[in-house]
């Protein structure tokens, strides 16, 4: 059955994917597809693959991994910043996409932590490395975010509410 010009494959009544669609290595028929069916953007659609680690027939697999540094305060506790923002990370459900926190000392200069913040030139606290892996979890490409807002537009593609932003900006004043 040939599909007409302006009808999807739902208004065109397929319910399986025609084997000559199925067999395309640009297949129209993959996770994506049907991700941007059920209403999800196309640019969280078309990074499926890539955020959950499956492999489609164009593109081998990747994952993502992602690790929160956060700073101690003198007395060994966490920072009242770095608490915030695991409590909304909690708040959103994306706490569980966080592979590995990672606590700086900013006392000691051989610490994982703070070898990160010196790597990526990073002066504030949280902040989130994020690196997606090929199948051999060696290091394609890494994106080092310091605003928790903007890591969860990009990466999860989630967009922050007007009573977020308002938020953040009052907590970056004081």
């Amino acid at each position: 059955m040939l599909i007409a010009a302006g009808m999807s494959r739902r208004t065109a009544g397929i319910s399986e994917c025609p084997p000559f669609l199925a067999q395309s290595p640009l297949s129209l028929c993959g996770g994506w597809a049907r991700a941007l069916r059920q209403g999800q953007s196309l640019r969280a659609a078309t990074s499926l693959p890539r955020q959950r680690g499956l492999a489609s027939a164009a593109a081998p697999a990747v994952q993502r991994s992602i690790t929160m540094i956060k700073k101690l305060t003198p007395d060994g506790e966490q920072c009242r910043k770095c608490n915030d923002i695991e409590a909304r990370l909690e708040r959103d459900g994306l706490l569980d996409q966080v592979d590995t926190h990672i606590y700086m000392d900013l006392d000691d200069p051989n610490d994982p932590g703070t070898k990160l913040a010196t790597k990526h030139d990073v002066k504030v606290a949280p902040f989130f490395v994020v690196q997606n892996l090929d199948e051999k979890r060696e290091v394609i490409d890494e994106e080092v975010y310091t605003v928790y807002l903007k890591m969860k537009k990009q990466v999860f593609d989630v967009a922050a509410s007007k009573d977020e932003e308002a938020a953040d900006v009052a907590l970056s004043i004081f």
